[in-house]
C-alpha cells in the first residue's frame, strides 16, 4: 500500500492529518489482508479437491475392489467459499463507507456543477453492500435426505454460486469508490497521486470523460480495477 501511494500528496509525512481517521480508511490493510487469506484458503481447498479421488464408489483396479466412501463430500471447499463471501462483504462495506465520505467531500463541487460522476452511484453502492451482507449468510447448513442414506449435503455448488454473485456486486462497490475518488482528485485540482494510484486515476479519468451512462461507467471502471497489478497478485498470490 505504501508503495502504491508513493509520491502522493496525501501520503506526504509533512501533511497535517487527523488524529483518528474513520475505520473504513484506517483499517483497510487489515480488512484486505483478511480477504487475501480467504482467497488463499479457497485456492488451497480447490487444489486439494482437484487432487483427490472423489468418485463413489472408488474403483481399486489393483485389488479388484469397489469401496464406498465419502470423498465427494466437499464441505472444506464449501466452507472456504462461505468465508470468502464473509470477507468480501466486510471489504465492500468499508468501501461503501469510504464512497460516502468522498460523496460528502464532493458536495461543494456538486453544488457548483463541477462533478461528472452521478451522485446516485452512492445509492447503488449502498444497495450492493446490503445485498452482500445477505449473501454472506451460511449456505451450507441445509440438509437433504434420499432413502435415508444421502442425509447430508455440503451445498458446495450453492456456496460457489453465491460467491460468484458476491464478486460481481463487490466489483460494482469498488468501482463506485474508485470513481468518486478520482472525481475528488479532479475537483481538488488534480493533486499528485501515487506511483500506482496515479496511472490508475488517469485511466479512470478517461473513462469518466467519455461520458458513458452510469451502468457502463461502473462496468468500465470495474474492468480497469481488475486489470491492476494488485488485482492480478490477488488472483495469483504465490
Amino acid at each position: 500500500i505504501r508503495a502504491a501511494l508513493d509520491g502522493s500528496v496525501l501520503h506526504d509525512p509533512a501533511r497535517p492529518v487527523t488524529v483518528q481517521d474513520p475505520l473504513a480508511f484506517r483499517s483497510a490493510p487489515q480488512l484486505h489482508g483478511a480477504l487475501r487469506e480467504a482467497v488463499e484458503r479457497v485456492r488451497t481447498e480447490l487444489e486439494l479437491e482437484l487432487a483427490a479421488r472423489s468418485e463413489n464408489p472408488v474403483v481399486d483396479i489393483a485389488s479388484g475392489r469397489l469401496v464406498s466412501g465419502g470423498n465427494f463430500q466437499a464441505l472444506p471447499l464449501a466452507l472456504a467459499f462461505e468465508g470468502l463471501r464473509l470477507a468480501i462483504a466486510h471489504v465492500a462495506a468499508a468501501s461503501e463507507r469510504r464512497t460516502a465520505a468522498h460523496s460528502v467531500a464532493l458536495a461543494p463541487a456538486r453544488a457548483d456543477g463541477r462533478t461528472r460522476v452521478p451522485g446516485l452511484l452512492l445509492y447503488s453502492a449502498a444497495s450492493a453492500a446490503a445485498e452482500l451482507k445477505q449473501l454472506a449468510v451460511p449456505a451450507t447448513l441445509g440438509s437433504t435426505t434420499l432413502s435415508g442414506v444421502e442425509d447430508h449435503s455440503s451445498f458446495a455448488p450453492l456456496a460457489l454460486r453465491l460467491a460468484q454473485r458476491s464478486l460481481a456486486l463487490a466489483a460494482e462497490v469498488f468501482a463506485a469508490e474508485a470513481l468518486h475518488a478520482v472525481e475528488l482528485l479532479h475537483a481538488n485540482g488534480a493533486l499528485p497521486a501515487g506511483s500506482v494510484t496515479g496511472p490508475l486515476a488517469m485511466r479512470l479519468e478517461e473513462v469518466i470523460e467519455a461520458g458513458a451512462p452510469a451502468r457502463t461507467l461502473v462496468e468500465q471502471a470495474a474492468a480497469e480495477l481488475r486489470a491492476q497489478p494488485a488485482a492480478t497478485s490477488l488472483r495469483n498470490p504465490r
